[in-house]
């Protein structure tokens, strides 16, 4: 990973510094900005953190190391576009597997919830499954969404008051614990 400094268009001072000479973006759309000008990234092993003004990148800056690394690992980038997007209503980063072909079964993608430093599987029906994503930043808040292009030619939403997709079924679910009671 390189960092430009300067406008070299303009005949400032300007420099290319490397910050990671053995981590690095895995695609073009493996990157989203966060709050605060912060840079979230997806590596060839993980989920990345980068704070503005942060000069140096390493394993310490992965912030999914514990979670589901063989996992991640183990994606296939022949198969796969990863697209990160960050959803400024969940407070967090969706990390979507877009295939390169049209996916003839389930697709897993997952998400990150900065509030609680989670990392959550998710799993999108494969002709519903996100081929595209965006952040809509509208000007009504009402409107602010991440918007997902599906392989079937439609543009989906999430929605939280919704059973269904299209009338195929919602299927929600949370396994959490074993918990010791008493």
């Amino acid at each position: 990973i390189y960092v430009l400094t300067g406008d070299p268009g303009f005949g400032t001072s300007s420099s290319i510094t490397g910050i990671s000479r053995d981590i690095g973006i895995v695609g073009p759309d493996a990157w989203t900005y966060g709050p605060n000008r912060s840079l979230y990234f997806f590596g060839s092993n993980g989920l990345y953190s980068l704070r503005p003004n942060e000069f140096n990148v390493d394993q310490s800056n992965r912030i999914s190391t514990g979670r589901l690394d063989r996992e991640f690992a183990s994606i296939d980038l022949s198969k796969y576009n990863i697209r990160l997007v960050y959803d400024y209503f969940l407070y967090g980063i969706h990390v979507f597997l877009s295939s390169f072909e049209v996916p003839t079964g389930p697709v897993r993608h997952y998400f990150y919830d900065e509030r609680s430093q989670a990392l959550w599987p998710m799993e999108y029906p494969g002709t519903q499954g996100p081929s595209a994503s965006v952040y809509y930043s509208h000007s009504e808040p009402d409107r602010r969404r991440v918007l997902l292009g599906g392989y079937d030619g439609h543009v989906r939403f999430f929605d939280g008051n919704t059973g269904n997709d299209d009338g195929t079924a919602i299927d929600s679910h949370v396994w959490i614990g074993p918990f010791q009671i008493g």
